[in-house]
């Protein structure tokens, strides 16, 4: 599992996931990769690091009554309300998105779901510059900038409250935490089950 902090006044978290085809029918394909936040954009410059060797609490992958890596954009779509899919470049760049934003909260706060090849992950930012397929964010009242994971984590928080929450970074700057961690697990029995699903053959 990996989790960074990319701006000051963003959390992303990702994880290994399962994935499911997808069902969503509005669907829609951009070539292009004005996606600055997305960590499967092929401009993001990879950061070489050592990973910790330990394993973050699953309630760091909960928002909302939402499971990263178990639900998937139906799921998503029941609890935030229908959202165009955007689907982005191809193989282990090929990403798919769901983004929501604020409908009443001060500034312009978005959250973003993505699927990629075998990760899960999410974007919780206020601000930042303008993106291609931005225009296709569902309004959520549910988004108001003062939602936190199950563990605490959201945005304003100063990096001592994240570190409190997450332990030591693997590298820091002025504005950023980054976290990488990696950990072996055994696939258990509702993975294998959503695998069969997913891959019948």
């Amino acid at each position: 599992m990996i989790t960074h902090s990319r701006l000051a006044a963003m959390v992303l978290l990702f994880c290994p996931a399962l994935m499911t085809p997808k069902e969503n029918p509005k669907t829609i394909r951009i070539s292009q990769s004005s996606d600055w936040w997305s960590v499967l954009n092929e401009k993001t410059s990879e950061t070489t690091m050592n990973s910790q060797h330990r394993e973050p609490s699953i309630s760091n992958f909960h928002i909302l009554g939402l499971r990263l890596g178990r639900d998937q954009f139906q799921d998503i779509a029941r609890q935030l309300g229908e959202a165009t899919i955007v689907e982005r470049s191809d193989g282990a760049a090929g990403r798919s998105q769901a983004c929501y934003k604020s409908t009443n909260a001060v500034g312009n706060v978005y959250l973003i779901f993505e699927q990629g090849e075998v990760t899960s992950s999410y974007y919780l930012f206020d601000g930042g510059t303008n993106w291609v397929g931005e225009k296709y964010c569902a309004s959520a009242p549910q988004i108001t900038g003062q939602q936190k994971t199950e563990s605490g984590l959201g945005l304003g928080l100063s990096q001592l409250a994240v570190e409190r929450i997450l332990g030591r970074p693997n590298t820091r700057s002025k504005y950023k935490l980054i976290y990488e961690f990696q950990v072996e697990k055994k696939t258990d029995a509702d993975g294998f089950k959503r695998l069969r699903k997913s891959y019948p053959n």
